[in-house]
């Protein structure tokens, strides 16, 4: 090697590779549909923790009913047909117990899968 070459930095050769789907950058359509796939999933991972917290009060307001009616019918050993506001209070009360369950069991059939 002659003392000039010497001197010099070392000459890089830039290579190029060919672009092949493996590692081709997305195009921005592709990354746009990424952004909005997470976005989406984002969205339903939301909307199904705000449901399971629903499901969790529904289910607790559920059982606090169902153990006051429990309370009310053993206390009166049920209601007697001379006391028509006790029986009504009762029959209330299992109309809300039947209508809070339906809530929960419908909440419970719409849990949202992001795919």
């Amino acid at each position: 090697m002659d003392p000039q070459q010497a001197n010099q930095p070392p000459q890089y050769i830039e290579k190029s590779y060919p672009v092949t789907p493996v590692n081709q950058p997305p195009d921005s359509n592709a990354q746009m549909q990424m952004h909005q796939k997470h976005a989406n999933r984002k969205h339903f991972d939301a909307a199904n923790a705000e449901r399971k917290r629903q499901i969790e009060h529904d289910t607790e307001e559920l059982v606090r009913l169902a153990r006051e009616l429990n309370v009310a019918i053993e206390r009166g050993n049920g209601p007697a047909p001379s006391e028509p506001a006790l029986a009504s209070q009762l029959i209330h009360k299992a109309e809300a117990i039947e209508r809070l369950a339906h809530g929960v069991e419908e909440k419970m059939k719409l849990t949202v899968s992001g795919d």
